[in-house]
């Protein structure tokens, strides 16, 4: 969470070259993610969700966030992190006729809350500071609290060990002590 932070505060409104990165607090009205995305301004990628947003190819940045010291802290913890991120999801949603009925129901029922009561913009925002309310380094168990498998994104901690450096397409990178590439 550290590092995200960072690069959220020291990355350029204004972009860097030929990159941009929005994070959840981005005022821009098609921005719909409470996670960043860091995009190349020079492609075009139409993705066509309720709003539709015109951004470059882009890479999703997801912080890796504590979430406690048990397993059944962690998601008790986690409880109001899923549900609000399940209900941004119902409320970002498309309509569309092959997703399964209770997801369009959901979907739609969100939709009837107006802006003014449930924004999209202050429950992405609500999302990202749940998520970063507790301390990466005084836990025992994190995770990406924002993945699409939930809670089973909660891992030990000792999991991704120390960063190390590693040489990606020509670039210096920090990636998990243990990940393969």
């Amino acid at each position: 969470r550290d590092d995200y932070d960072r690069l959220s505060r020291l990355f350029p409104s204004s972009g860097l070259g030929n990159y941009v990165l929005e994070m959840p607090n981005s005022l821009s009205d098609d921005f719909y993610q409470p996670y960043g995305k860091l995009y190349d301004r020079t492609t075009t990628l139409i993705e066509k969700g309720r709003n539709i947003s015109v951004r470059g190819i882009y890479i999703d940045v997801f912080p890796i966030d504590g979430i406690g010291n048990t397993m059944a802290e962690a998601k008790k913890n986690y409880r109001i992190i899923k549900w609000s991120y399940f209900l941004y999801l119902s409320k970002t949603a498309v309509v569309r006729k092959d997703r399964e009925k209770w997801k369009t129901f959901l979907a739609m029922l969100a939709n009837l809350l107006p802006g003014f009561v449930l924004s999209e913009k202050r429950l992405r925002v609500f999302i990202d500071r749940k998520c970063s309310r507790i301390d990466y380094n005084h836990s025992s168990l994190c995770g990406n609290l924002l993945g699409r498998k939930f809670d089973g994104e909660i891992v030990p901690k000792v999991f991704f060990g120390n960063p190390k450096e590693v040489s990606f397409n020509g670039i210096k990178v920090f990636m998990p002590e243990k990940a393969e590439l």
